[in-house]
């Protein structure tokens, strides 16, 4: 197996979709949830788009990517290079 190439580090933070908490479909008006919830990504940029950025949590030997995950560039709040 090849090495793989260098990749960038990079730590977004960004805004993710979330539910009530709890597991019950029905739930007290008290219990909605009003602000999207902040999550921090670090990984290796694979791909960049005008639209998103494409993040692996870890690279193999041979260079295949595991843990993708494409955040929307509309979500993104932060940004660098680690």
């Amino acid at each position: 197996m090849g090495k793989p190439k260098k990749a960038t580090r990079i730590e977004v933070t960004w805004l993710d979709s979330c539910s009530a908490d709890g597991v019950h479909y029905w739930q007290p008006m008290s219990d909605l949830r009003t602000d999207p919830l902040t999550i921090t990504t670090r990984g290796f940029l694979l791909k960049e788009t005008k639209k998103a950025v494409v993040i692996a949590a870890s690279i193999a030997d041979g260079g295949a990517p595991g843990g993708v995950l494409t955040i929307p560039k509309i979500a993104i709040t932060g940004r660098t290079e680690v």
